[in-house]
């Protein structure tokens, strides 16, 4: 973890923060990024609620900072308590940039950086729990949050990435000028370990890899694989990588006939050639 001695030498180089809910989140979607801002002379910190992969993000050369929060949280205290965390670390480390990775870091980051000079890249990919969800618990939230984002981000400081149109509307919706909106294709794939395969032979198993949440499709996946089944012989069901442990109230999806659960894979590249060994095709959803 980074040492006081550390941050209190001359800065020689930018810096750039990185604010991430958890640890396994940055590793798995920000380190190409965070790597190329390195090799441009930034020095690079990581904000972060540490688990299992604070050392491998300080293998990479970054500084971690970590941070007791619970990712998807919305309990005021906190909320609150949160926001002083970070407050008191960005004092610390007075930041050039900071990049807040996700809703509930771009809210508390923002408050947290009020009345500081730092840029503030908002990294939005998708408005998150609170907007997409029908519970009692989000709709109440929802324009607390509605409000608190068009406030934080109405900042001549703050800028907001998206990763498709509807987003960007909402956000424009929100007040945001347009030159302040960018949008990108995604968070990237690594084409040098993951690359294209031929076809092999048929019967075809279909790979699902992401978070079991009914809003990431694979309520729809395991739906589509019950038609099919029904239809033909050439297809094996869903093999669910959900990328990290399986949230409540899913463990039914991995008990359904032909769906097998295969939890976290940090490997992808490898499980797929696995797959192919054994003569399946396996499509990432």
């Amino acid at each position: 973890m980074a040492s006081r001695s550390g941050l209190d030498s001359p800065r020689l180089k930018p810096v750039l923060v990185y604010l991430v809910t958890q640890d396994w989140y940055f590793m798995s979607h920000r380190v190409p990024m965070a790597l190329a801002a390195q090799r441009a002379g930034y020095d690079v910190h990581v904000i972060t609620h540490v688990n299992e992969d604070g050392a491998a993000i300080e293998a990479l050369g970054f500084q971690v900072h970590p941070v007791e929060w619970r990712r998807g949280s919305i309990n005021p205290f906190a909320f609150f308590g949160n926001i002083a965390e970070v407050r008191r670390l960005y004092r610390t480390l007075s930041p050039d940039l900071v990049h807040h990775v996700a809703l509930q870091p771009t809210v508390v980051g923002s408050l947290a950086a009020t009345g500081l000079s730092c840029a503030r890249l908002n990294a939005l990919a998708g408005l998150g729990f609170v907007f997409t969800s029908a519970t009692l618990k989000a709709r109440l939230a929802r324009p607390v949050f509605r409000a608190l984002l068009r406030y934080i981000l109405a900042d001549a400081h703050a800028s907001v990435l998206v990763q498709n149109p509807d987003d960007r509307a909402a956000i424009k919706r929100l007040g945001v000028a347009d030159e302040r909106i960018f949008t990108i294709r995604g968070s990237g794939v690594e084409t040098d370990k993951l690359t294209p395969i031929g076809e092999p032979p048929e019967p075809v198993t279909v790979g699902f890899v992401g978070r079991l949440l009914a809003d990431k499709g694979v309520r729809t996946l395991v739906s589509a694989h019950e038609i099919l089944a029904r239809q033909t012989s050439s297809h094996r069901g869903p093999s669910i990588d959900h990328g990290h442990r399986r949230p409540a109230g899913h463990r039914h999806d991995g008990r359904r006939a032909g769906v097998r659960h295969l939890r976290r894979r940090r490997d992808l590249a490898a499980e797929i050639g696995l797959r192919r060994l054994q003569g399946f095709r396996v499509t990432a959803f």
